[in-house]
């Protein structure tokens, strides 16, 4: 795991309706933007081109339906794809002329994007996500256990579909996306295992904006729900590794087994202890740094902890060469705030 350096000769390919554009753009491309987003958005591109000569609001006109593929590094080396796109605006301004591309991941259909009613009856989690993954043309991959958990009863009432999802993923740990034609599920403790992918050096940043957050580090939390039908108590608790001390999160949640109490009971411990440590920092581009990815801070004191992306926009502009900005807002590894 080696610390990032700089490099300066950045270098990026673009596809559009599968063919490569790349030679015909870069004398015009003011600027690329690809934001990667973990949850619950779509990701998206953005190219900003000089349109002087009033071709693209003539025979380059985009279509409905027009696919671009990004794929950004440096010279030299193996470029990084960042995913299929598809075209949702097209704006033109000036003086000087421009037009401004904007693409979302490929296959956000109208559907993704609308609101829906459903009522899921003796399906998993996992059935439910395949079952809005064909409805949208999307393939389902992930891996983990959470899939498994099972609702005698869960109701999508005027909800988006990805929306839907997180909502029911977020209570048991699970986050969904949209990237590249598939729909992406990840269980968030495997996501907080995983070894860091970068150290991000103090001496490389060029800007960067931290914020603790002095709350309450509990020990446990217990949910309890009263099931009115079974006249049942469900309750189930989880403990934090590495926290020794303190108080006990309890909570009231729908819960119709104890499975999925002790799945709630652990999502919600992770929520109220993490993001102790939240904010954003700007250094040379590294395609490597993508959205659900955890980073090791270096240089910056107390701070220099592992932590994890959740948002990450890589920029190249004519000025400012090639740059990426991560926001950092998932738990640390270790407590921050004594």
């Amino acid at each position: 795991m080696a610390a990032l350096k700089a490099v300066t000769e950045p270098d990026w390919r673009l596809r559009w309706n599968a063919k490569d554009v790349t030679a015909d753009l870069k004398g015009a491309t003011l600027s690329i933007r690809y934001s990667d987003e973990l949850e619950d958005a779509s990701d998206e591109l953005e190219v900003v081109l000089e349109d002087r000569d009033g071709l693209w609001r003539g025979p380059w006109l985009p279509s409905r339906g027009d696919s671009a593929a990004l794929a950004l590094g440096y010279a030299g080396r193996a470029l990084t794809s960042m995913g299929s796109f598809e075209i949702d605006e097209v704006t033109f301004a000036g003086p000087p002329d421009t037009v401004t591309l904007r693409c979302l991941a490929a296959q956000v259909s109208a559907s993704l994007r609308t609101g829906a009613d459903v009522a899921y009856e003796g399906k998993t989690l996992g059935e439910i996500a395949a079952a809005i993954a064909t409805k949208n043309g999307l393939s389902l991959v992930g891996a983990g256990e959470n899939l498994g958990r099972f609702y005698e009863r869960v109701t999508q009432h005027r909800e988006r579909d990805l929306a839907f999802l997180n909502r029911l993923g977020a209570a048991e740990g699970i986050v969904f996306a949209v990237k590249d034609r598939r729909l992406v599920w990840h269980d968030q403790p495997r996501l907080d295992a995983l070894p860091p992918v970068a150290t991000i050096e103090r001496t490389a940043v060029s800007q960067y904006s931290l914020k603790l957050v002095a709350s309450v580090v509990y020990r446990a939390c217990r949910v309890n729900y009263h099931d009115p039908a079974t006249k049942t108590l469900i309750s189930a608790e989880c403990e934090a590794p590495g926290v020794p001390s303190g108080d006990t999160l309890t909570l009231v949640r729908r819960c119709e087994t104890r499975a999925q109490a002790e799945a709630k009971a652990r999502a919600e411990l992770r929520k109220a202890n993490g993001r102790q440590l939240d904010g954003n920092i700007t250094l040379p581009g590294d395609p490597a740094l993508r959205a659900g990815v955890n980073v090791q801070l270096k240089g910056f004191g107390r701070l220099d902890v592992k932590t994890q992306i959740v948002r990450a926009e890589h920029t190249l502009s004519r000025g400012a060469g090639y740059v990426t900005t991560i926001t950092l807002g998932a738990p640390t590894e270790q407590e921050v705030v004594a």
